[in-house]
């Protein structure tokens, strides 16, 4: 990722450390946009539990911002139909993105 005027925060170790629950591994600010960040073996399903529950947690607009989440994985354990529809839930929920990837790719932050 170009990070070029980016706030990297660590949620998972920093900024929610003391709280209990999922949490997601990393937030990155670009020009008031967020985009939440996890890292993930295979368990799509628990990374996206993970970024569900911390844009709940510390996006100051849950629903009305525009926002990224990405799961950078290893392997998928799930198929790219399920994706879909998890992506399309996300976006309704969140007014999120979601980006399943993995390892090795590169985005540009808007």
């Amino acid at each position: 990722m170009n990070n070029s005027g980016v706030t990297n925060v660590s949620i998972d170790k920093c900024q929610l450390k003391d709280e209990k629950g999922n949490k997601c591994d990393y937030l990155l600010v670009k020009n008031e946009r967020e985009t939440f960040v996890e890292l993930k073996g295979s368990n799509i399903r628990k990374a996206i539990k993970q970024l569900e529950e911390s844009i709940i947690k510390v996006s100051p607009q849950v629903v009305t911002s525009e926002k990224s989440a990405f799961v950078v994985c290893t392997r998928s354990s799930i198929n790219a139909a399920e994706i879909s529809v998890m992506r399309r839930d996300f976006k309704s929920k969140f007014n999120a993105s979601l980006i399943v990837t993995k390892s090795n790719k590169e985005f540009e932050l808007k």
